[in-house]
């Protein structure tokens, strides 16, 4: 069992005043069950992707909430609408909430990119490397400074609000690495459920973590964590 952080010094508001947020991992996609990188491919929910969002949607009946931001891709905006009529808010889109731009490896798996990026390989495994770019794509530390602004932003917006900010995986984890300052790029460890929620209150003092990757409310979460299969040698 893995231990998490409950309480960060890490990150503490930018007006000196206090939001909560709810963090909302997207549905089910079909990449996600084919563990295809799709981060800027807008790829829509699958059946049971749009079951989840039903599901995560129905947990805010019992939350009160004054917004919900998202990314502009269709699974979390669909996602995001779910709650939204339960709610009554319609999603603000924020671009800097969109997953990472895997460039060139976009919609490909772990096996496929290291048979045509195997050069990568070596900083994909090393989980501090945060300079390594994709192939006309982002790099880690661009990625992870762009979700840094984002909730930056989002905290300054909605001082002593309460904020669901519907977005992806590997939004999640950075913001989750961010806190604990460990590997940025470990998605095992700060791995997210799709339409898990994680719920954080971000003080003048400390971000409290209440909730994290909390999917009590799913009855079916079917996508595990990456395989790879080593290239095997022909010679």
């Amino acid at each position: 069992m893995t231990d998490f952080a409950t309480s960060s010094l890490r990150l503490i508001h930018p007006s000196g005043s206090e939001t909560e947020l709810y963090f909302v991992r997207h549905g089910q996609t079909p990449a996600n069950v084919q563990h295809r990188f799709a981060g800027a491919t807008d790829v829509p929910l699958d059946e049971l992707g749009r079951k989840q969002a039903g599901q995560v949607a129905s947990r805010f009946q019992y939350i009160e909430i004054d917004q919900i931001v998202s990314s502009p891709l269709q699974r979390a905006h669909y996602t995001a609408q779910q709650i939204g009529a339960i709610t009554g808010h319609t999603p603000l889109l924020m671009d800097g909430l969109r997953e990472m731009n895997f460039g060139d490896a976009e919609m490909l798996t772990l096996n496929e990119i290291a048979e045509t990026f195997g050069h990568l390989m070596p900083a994909m495994g090393d989980l501090r490397d945060t300079t390594m770019q994709w192939p006309n794509g982002e790099s880690r530390m661009g990625f992870h400074q762009r979700v840094l602004d984002s909730v930056n932003s989002i905290l300054h917006d909605y001082a002593d609000k309460r904020v669901a900010v519907v977005c992806h995986g590997g939004v999640i984890a950075s913001v989750l690495s961010h806190l604990e300052d460990g590997p940025r790029n470990d998605f095992v460890r700060y791995r997210i459920a799709n339409c898990s929620i994680t719920h954080m209150s971000v003080t003048p003092d400390e971000t409290i973590i209440h909730a994290w990757n909390d999917y009590s409310h799913l009855d079916a979460v079917e996508t595990g964590p990456l395989k790879f299969q080593p290239i095997e040698d022909e010679g």
